[in-house]
């Protein structure tokens, strides 16, 4: 007999086979994909069922047959959209690390924080880094606050609505003083956050546009506050602009199109 866990993984490995055969198949009855999988039509309508109401497949009320879900293609496309940026950033980022030697890493939003997907590390003894899969804040990251600035409507009320952690003595949790942040970093196009996060680190960042204006990732510089000031210089926030308009043009966007101010930096 099977342990519960052994059970549980099954059904899950199930649910997936039964996406895998609607998005082969097309739309399908319960008795085409219980055939095609070799399983009882009761467990297959159990499972088309579950993902109904999940928003992941689709019921057609006139035939009753099953396709893929809105909901499904969404992930996919966001899936995508991440492998597409991580791409394009991967192209510009080893020259950036190489030409200032502080470590670089690539950034996207995700459901409640930016997520770190991508990271070089720098050239210096003393090694400040990020790991990918390193989740950060938006309001006390240099990337989470470029995602207040650029990213989707409403999510700097969104942060602003809930409790705001203070990580260290300089982390800002002032709504009003947050909001008059993002409005300059809308206008330079860029952002920090020294020693928001960890006392003696600065981040400093840029972002990365889609074809169609939306944001789609940072770039940003991650090193101690002695090599990477509050104030950045003209040279660092030069040449990461750069970089994330390199990366942003590989994604098709455009100078001269929305967001050119913060693109053209």
């Amino acid at each position: 007999m099977s342990s519960g866990t052994d059970t549980y993984v099954q059904s899950v490995l199930l649910a997936t086979e039964v996406l895998e055969a609607l998005a082969d198949r097309g739309p399908s009855g319960v008795t085409e994909v219980a055939r095609s999988l070799g399983v009882p039509k009761m467990r297959i309508h159990r499972h088309l069922r579950t993902l109904v109401a999940a928003g992941y497949v689709t019921q057609d009320p006139a035939t009753e047959k099953y396709a893929i879900g809105v909901k499904f293609w969404l992930i996919g496309k966001s899936v995508a959209d991440q492998f597409d940026f991580l791409s394009a950033a991967r192209k510009v980022v080893t020259a950036l690390r190489d030409e200032l030697g502080h470590t670089v890493t690539a950034g996207i939003i995700d459901t409640d924080d930016m997520l770190m997907i991508d990271t070089e590390r720098g050239t210096s003894a003393i090694e400040i880094g990020t790991k990918p899969g390193s989740r950060f804040p938006f309001h006390s990251s240099s990337q989470g606050k470029l995602a207040m600035a650029f990213g989707p409507p409403g999510l700097l009320e969104q942060v602003l609505s809930k409790p705001l952690e203070k990580t260290t003595v300089k982390t800002c949790i002032d709504p009003d003083e947050l909001r008059a942040e993002v409005s300059l970093i809308r206008q330079q196009g860029w952002a920090v956050a020294p020693e928001q996060i960890l006392l003696g680190v600065n981040a400093l960042a840029a972002p990365v546009f889609y074809a169609d204006g939306g944001m789609a990732g940072t770039l940003s510089l991650v090193d101690s506050i002695q090599y990477l000031p509050a104030e950045p210089s003209d040279l660092q926030v030069e040449r990461l602009a750069d970089a994330a308009r390199r990366a942003s043009c590989e994604l098709g966007f455009l100078e001269g199109g929305p967001f050119v101010r913060a693109a053209a930096l």
